[in-house]
C-alpha cells in the first residue's frame, strides 16, 4: 500500500537526522528516480537557517523506489522526482511528485536561494 510507503520513507529520513543528532525543526528531502538514482536534501531551523549536510542513508533511496512501486497503475506513467516535506514540530508530511520535468527541483548556482526557499516547509 502507497501510504505505509511513504510512512516508511519519511521514517527513514527523519531517523537519519536523530542519528545523526542533528538541530532541526524541518526538512526537505527530493528523490530522482529518472535515469540516475539520486536525494538530496536541505534541513532547516526556526531562525531562519538551513543547512545541505542531511544525512540521508540508501534506505531511503530504496523505500522511495518501493512508493513508486506501490504507486503504480497499468498504463500509467511512473513519478520520476519527489519532494518530500517534514516538519517537526506536528511531523507532518507533505509529498509532491512530478511526472514530467525531472529537473523541476535540480539545483544550480543561478537558483540555489530561490529553490531553498522552495523547498522549505511551509
Amino acid at each position: 500500500m502507497a501510504s505505509t510507503e511513504l510512512v516508511s520513507v519519511a521514517e527513514s529520513i527523519v531517523q537519519g537526522i536523530v542519528d545523526a543528532d542533528v538541530r532541526w525543526d524541518s526538512v526537505a528531502v527530493v528523490v530522482n528516480l529518472d535515469r540516475q538514482k539520486s536525494m538530496f536534501g536541505y534541513i532547516y531551523t526556526d531562525d531562519g537557517q538551513w543547512n545541505a549536510d542531511v544525512p540521508l542513508e540508501m534506505e531511503v533511496l530504496t523505500r522511495a523506489i518501493n512508493l513508486r512501486t506501490a504507486m503504480a497503475a497499468p498504463k500509467k506513467k511512473d513519478w520520476k522526482v519527489c519532494c518530500i516535506q517534514i516538519r517537526r514540530s506536528d511531523m507532518s508530511v507533505d509529498v509532491e511528485f512530478e511526472y514530467k520535468n525531472s529537473g523541476r527541483w535540480q539545483i544550480t548556482p543561478v537558483n540555489l536561494e530561490s529553490k531553498i526557499e522552495e523547498l522549505r516547509p511551509r
